[in-house]
């Protein structure tokens, strides 16, 4: 009985985490690829994104404590790497670190049919990866 109700479970939590995962994407897509088009409008791209990521963390229940050993060096660029083990990297680093926001992507990522168009000038820098 105990290992049918948590097969139950994890089937509802990686359905709500799935639509959560996709629905803001779907509902936002024409907005960021309005966006994407002019530069002077990336500013309301980027801040669309880090609403896209609090919802997202909020909606999948991840309790997120952002611990700062020193100081962020300020009025100076920084670079951040995340490994990208998983969908939560992206929204995380949009949470936890202030200020504009760039994330780099392989070049393959524009060619994604739903996706791919609005991926480029604004938040995403695309890069050819050579092996």
């Amino acid at each position: 009985m105990r290992r049918m109700l948590q097969y139950i479970g994890h089937r509802l939590y990686t359905t709500w985490a799935t639509f959560w995962f996709v629905m803001p994407f779907l509902v936002t897509y024409p907005l960021q690829l309005a966006l994407s088009k002019r530069p002077q409008w990336h500013r309301y791209l980027h801040a669309l994104n880090r609403v896209w990521s609090l919802l997202f963390i909020r909606m999948w229940g991840m309790p997120v404590e952002i611990v700062r050993k020193k100081p962020m060096p300020a009025g100076q660029p920084c670079v951040y790497v995340a490994n990208h083990s998983s969908y939560i990297d992206i929204p995380l680093l949009f949470k936890t670190i202030p200020g504009w926001l760039n994330i780099m992507g392989k070049q393959s990522l524009a060619k994604v049919p739903c996706g791919g168009p609005s991926l480029g000038g604004c938040t995403l820098q695309l890069t050819e990866i050579v092996p």
